[in-house]
């Protein structure tokens, strides 16, 4: 990734995240990105639960048709 030392002309910086170099701060970063995930994936297990995707039953067309569209 290219970065600059100097913003272009017209440009104010107002914030600054160095997480390269502050490992607290990428940790916090991480943690809060992880603990999103992990809400939206137990919010979403209820909204559609995991085996409606592995239900074959009704053919594997229909199934491979259900798993691409995410219909339920």
């Amino acid at each position: 990734m290219k970065t600059f030392h100097e913003l272009p002309s017209g440009y104010i910086g107002y914030f600054a995240l160095d997480l390269q170099n502050n490992k607290k701060t990428m940790l916090l970063v991480n943690l809060l990105a992880a603990l999103i995930a992990i809400v939206m994936v137990v919010f979403m297990h209820f909204y559609v639960p995991v085996f409606t995707f592995f239900n074959a039953e009704n053919g594997i067309i229909l199934f491979w048709v259900k798993s691409l569209f995410c219909l339920p």
